[in-house]
């Protein structure tokens, strides 16, 4: 966040993957989705590291409480022409808890929210981005 550049967000992404085959699948078609139909160019959305300026989420709201929360707000800070820097870290295995990424429920409420802003921004974009 110190750098030259001074980005708005530090967004993380894992240098290697300790997931099952299945969550990278369900990754990387994510990530498919999110760049062909947001234009968002972040190599890990869901990577739980990331840094904001205070700046960077001023006048952002997010709907979304599940899933595609992180992307929403990726999505939401590009619009107002903020810039991301990204940053490699490791990653491990889970060791304690239960995975629940591959969960139908979440999946669907994942794809509810993600179709919900995709229209809103086809029907009115700046209504959306204040919403």
């Amino acid at each position: 966040m110190a750098e030259p550049d001074r980005p708005d967000v530090v967004a993380g992404y894992r240098i290697k993957r300790a997931d099952p085959f299945i969550r990278i699948v369900y990754a990387r078609t994510y990530k498919l989705a999110n760049r062909i139909f947001y234009g968002l160019r972040v190599r890990d959305v869901d990577c739980a590291c990331k840094l904001f300026h205070r700046e960077a989420l001023e006048g952002v709201r997010v709907e979304s409480g599940g899933a595609f929360f992180s992307a929403e707000l990726l999505v939401k800070i590009g619009e107002q022409g903020r810039s991301i820097a990204e940053v490699g870290i490791p990653h491990y295995a889970r060791t304690a808890g239960s995975p629940t990424g591959a969960r139908p429920s979440v999946i669907g409420r994942a794809v509810k929210d993600f179709w919900m802003l995709r229209l809103r921004l086809w029907a009115n974009a700046d209504r959306a981005r204040r919403r």
